[in-house]
């Protein structure tokens, strides 16, 4: 069989699932071929991952066209689920796919609920929508277009999996109500990463010794607090602003949030005491591995309820609280276990108010280990390779 895995984004996740992917399949070699369809930087800011995957006859690499994705970029929603699965269809055709994954399903939807094709096709779900709770006519609008979107793409007999990170009870909610099997969960796989070797955070950043480090990491954005989090730090006793120091690491979503994070951060150190960084670049595997190590807590207020999240996972993995959003499932992954704070609104204040409340979280070792058995790396890669034929 030939298996082809389309991934044309690049940041966080999108990176280290490939990874994950390489490695199972280095370790549990089959008779299936595999071809890994990524962006055209993916060698360059990945060497170490293509070259791994070159110890395999069966692994192969192709670069989509770069003048693709940046047209891509330009495009609205809907043109763009349509022309990035006419590119995958593309792809599918001249490697001869009998089974394509779209690693990031979001995008196909809209195409899939009306194209049909000569391959199956397995995705991974982020954002889905059932955990909504619609009460303006703008939200009621988004979860009935995404209703009927999701039928119609139930119905299309080429899908084969579709896989929800970390959610049962959706998986459930999902095949019931669109009477079907095609929905699977997909626990979310936790890396283990090793640390740099002699790295001191403290010394890295010029961050004073005592205090408590607050770190925001990934794709900076609105949608994710990043505004709550800076605002958050005028809003703090004047007595402990000189105590917390809050660390951006990442890049933002566009131009013109960076301007706008710049403006805020400038701002913010003339209204406040707060130690704020910005680390505005990718960085190592091994790099994040430390900062997670080193940090007091993350800081995770997203807007979006029904979204899983990787960093929950980094996060617990370094036996770090958390301060995340209290609704929709990072609120029952968090709660379960006594991960972190939750957010009644992701409002400045609240986030402040949770600064002062972090050391007090308390979580047990037995709740992190039972957390990470069950997000390994090994069975995320098994779970999508399930019963190839």
């Amino acid at each position: 069989m030939n298996v082809l895995f389309f991934e044309s984004e690049i940041t966080g996740h999108h990176s280290e699932y490939i990874d994950h992917m390489v490695a199972h399949l280095l370790r549990n070699p089959d008779d299936h071929t595999y071809h890994f369809v990524v962006h055209p930087d993916f060698e360059n800011r990945f060497p170490n991952i293509v070259e791994n995957a070159n110890k395999s006859k069966d692994i192969n690499w192709h670069q989509i066209q770069r003048e693709h994705i940046t047209s891509l970029e330009t495009l609205s929603i809907a043109k763009k689920s349509f022309e990035e699965y006419h590119l995958v269809e593309n792809f599918a055709e001249r490697l001869r796919a009998d089974m394509v994954y779209l690693m990031h399903f979001n995008t196909f939807q809209l195409a899939l609920a009306l194209k049909r094709s000569r391959f199956k096709i397995r995705g991974i779900l982020f954002n889905q929508f059932l955990r909504m709770t619609p009460k303006t006519w703008s939200e009621r609008l988004t979860y009935y277009r995404k209703y009927w979107v999701t039928k119609l793409y139930c119905m299309n007999p080429a899908i084969d999996k579709v896989f929800v990170l970390n959610d049962l009870d959706a998986v459930l909610g999902f095949n019931k109500k669109f009477n079907t099997k095609v929905f699977s969960v997909l626990y979310d796989p936790i890396p283990n990463l090793s640390p740099l070797k002699d790295f001191d955070i403290h010394s890295t950043y010029d961050i004073r010794p005592e205090n408590e480090i607050f770190l925001h990491f990934g794709s900076l954005a609105s949608r994710k607090g990043t505004f709550e989090v800076l605002e958050a730090a005028s809003l703090l006793p004047k007595a402990h602003q000189r105590k917390v120091t809050i660390l951006l690491v990442g890049k933002p979503e566009n131009k013109t949030t960076e301007q706008q994070i710049s403006a805020q951060i400038l701002s913010n150190r003339k209204r406040s005491d707060v130690q704020i960084i910005w680390e505005n670049s990718f960085v190592s595997n091994q790099t994040m591995k430390s900062l997670f190590l080193q940090c007091s807590a993350v800081l995770m207020p997203y807007k979006n309820p029904e979204a899983s999240s990787g960093i929950l996972g980094h996060a617990i993995a370094a036996k770090k609280p958390v301060i995340t959003t209290g609704k929709g499932l990072l609120k029952e992954l968090v709660e379960e276990n006594n991960f972190g704070i939750l957010l009644e609104e992701v409002k400045p204040m609240t986030v402040a108010k949770a600064f002062l409340k972090i050391r007090d979280i308390r979580t047990t070792d037995l709740a992190y280990e039972t957390y990470l058995k069950r997000h390994t790396t090994n069975e995320f890669s098994t779970q999508l390779l399930a019963q190839l034929e």
